[in-house]
């Protein structure tokens, strides 16, 4: 198995990722949540980055899987061992919900939001419901993961870093930071004032 790919993103499309490493280019299979990711970092970080991998061998093909972070890969795991959850799918499932709104939609039965993911049925949902209730506490807080940080751009850890240090809890500090640079990246081109910004609007959201 390919645990994972290091070097630098030379493609990006909606469901697809091609990451030069070495002498070879890599195409990989990803979830829009994923590509929106990678697509998100500046071009310093898109030169470095770590695409954690699944390969899928058929008797007449093979198909190599990637992901943003170690979580939405094990989630991937979870999914395609449901019956009838097949690799496809599993990223479908993720490109439509985050990996932590999953686990609470599945830890709560909540059939409502579930069916709000694209392509994904009342069937097959209540399917997920039942298979994965309650059976995913590596990812809660109470697991033995913990959310990485290999892939964040470095003003994001460093942020991240300091609001930590000033008391903040770690999950919910990392999720704010990656929001509001998504949202603040694709508006503000000069460094120090993302940063400033960055720093204050995560600030205001933790408060």
């Amino acid at each position: 198995m390919i645990e994972a790919l290091h070097g630098k993103i030379v493609g990006i499309e909606p469901n697809r990722l091609v990451i030069n490493s070495g002498p070879i280019d890599f195409s990989c299979i990803v979830s829009t949540t994923a590509s929106s990711f990678f697509g998100s970092l500046n071009t310093t970080d898109k030169d470095d980055v770590t695409v954690y991998t699944y390969l899928y061998h058929k008797e007449d093909s093979m198909q190599l899987f990637g992901f943003s972070t170690k979580e939405e890969r094990e989630m991937f795991f979870e999914l395609i061992k449901v019956n009838g959850i097949g690799p496809k799918q599993a990223v479908k499932i993720l490109s439509g919900i985050t990996v932590l709104e999953l686990v609470s939609a599945l830890d709560q039965g909540n059939l409502d939001r579930l069916v709000k993911i694209p392509g994904l049925g009342t069937k097959t949902a209540q399917k997920l419901i039942l298979s994965l209730r309650n059976k995913l506490e590596l990812f809660t807080e109470k697991g033995e993961n913990r959310m990485n940080t290999d892939n964040l751009p470095s003003i994001c850890s460093e942020i991240i870093q300091a609001l930590i240090d000033m008391g903040y809890e770690r999950k919910q500090t990392k999720k704010v930071v990656l929001e509001n640079y998504q949202e603040l990246s694709s508006k503000i081109t000069n460094d120090k004032q993302l940063e400033e910004k960055l720093f204050k609007a995560s600030i205001i959201k933790l408060a």
